[in-house]
């Protein structure tokens, strides 16, 4: 549900084979109503990811939409980047309807069939606005750098790369003008996210390698 261009290497395909055994291991499927989580900055692969595990699942039998936090922004990308200017207290998760988001995945988990959904349209800097039919979903792939804030998630995966790691990657979206202020908008989001890795199931290195937090998945 991203109206936008996503490049797809083989190495997040390669990635994804590997979620999926973690998940199929610890038995989180086959199940009805899973919510998985993937966070991270800003450049960080998020959406890639999210994709290509929803196609493993697919290819597997199990029925698998992605759910993208851009849609559930308050404000627009443009009018979100000048709001950000005019007020750099602005820059956080209270840019993003997580109350919303969290009501969305509830009624999903509780078997409401269909659900009032937003896309983003970066092109057009507007919101798309549809319903999606959930019936047959078994397993929605949410991802964004807030979304290890929604409760009631099956399995969190946190993906280590860094906005500075990143950078060359961010500078070829056509998302918005890049400047330096966008640098400090990514430093204090960083502060923010880096904070939320202790909270993961899985860790995705800087080389696509995942690593599985038995402590966090309660295995030892």
């Amino acid at each position: 549900m991203l109206i936008e261009k996503l490049e797809i290497k083989e190495e997040y395909y390669l990635l994804s084979d590997a979620i999926l055994k973690s998940v199929l291991d610890a038995g989180k499927l086959p199940s009805n109503k899973i919510v998985i989580s993937v966070c991270g900055e800003s450049g960080s692969g998020k959406s890639i990811t999210a994709i290509c595990l929803a196609k493993k699942l697919l290819e597997k039998g199990i029925n698998a939409v992605v759910l993208h936090q851009d849609g559930f922004y308050f404000l627009p990308p443009k009018e979100n980047s000048i709001k950000r200017k005019v007020d750099i207290d602005w820059v956080g998760p209270q840019e993003v309807n997580l109350k919303f988001m969290q009501e969305f995945l509830n009624n999903f988990k509780n078997g409401v069939p269909h659900l009032r959904i937003s896309m983003i349209d970066y092109k057009k800097n507007d919101f798309v606005k549809e319903e999606l039919d959930v019936s047959e979903v078994e397993v929605i792939v949410v991802e964004g750098t807030y979304s290890f804030f929604i409760y009631g998630l099956d399995t969190k995966i946190f993906i280590e790369r860094t906005f500075s790691d990143t950078k060359s990657v961010r500078c070829a979206r056509s998302r918005e003008q890049y400047d330096p202020f966008v640098e400090k908008v990514l430093q204090i989001e960083h502060e923010i996210i880096s904070q939320l890795k202790s909270k993961a199931d899985m860790l995705i290195s800087k080389d696509y390698t995942l690593h599985v937090n038995k402590i966090q998945r309660g295995e030892i």
